[in-house]
């Protein structure tokens, strides 16, 4: 079965046969983030391709890992704009605003 075969449209399906290509030629590993369409919407997966040796310490499968990373990334985003959302109003307001951590430090 191709890659294609399992449902990978283009142009996602040529990347991931370079990439494939590219563990099997240098013997190393790869880590890579695609967002990948699905009925459910666009999904976030990190995946790790480990080349898998042979005796004679040539590649000759690569194995696939692959881990849906969508709500971690969602919340990354999520955090990311809430951060600038405070920053601009601490920039833009003429009082002080003043953040205390924890620890009951002040930040800016």
């Amino acid at each position: 079965m191709t890659i294609a075969d399992a449902g990978v449209p283009e142009p996602l399906a040529t990347t991931w046969n370079q990439r494939i290509a590219q563990v099997l030629k240098t013997r190393t590993m790869l880590d890579v983030e695609d967002a990948f369409p699905t009925p459910q919407g666009i999904r976030y997966f990190h995946t790790r391709l480990v080349p898998e040796l042979a005796p004679d310490g040539s590649a000759c499968s690569v194995l696939s890992l692959a881990r849906d990373v969508t709500d971690r990334r969602l919340a990354e985003e999520a955090r990311r704009e809430s951060e600038a959302r405070i920053h601009a109003i601490a920039v833009n307001t003429p009082d002080h605003i003043l953040f205390q951590d924890r620890d009951l430090r002040y930040r800016l």
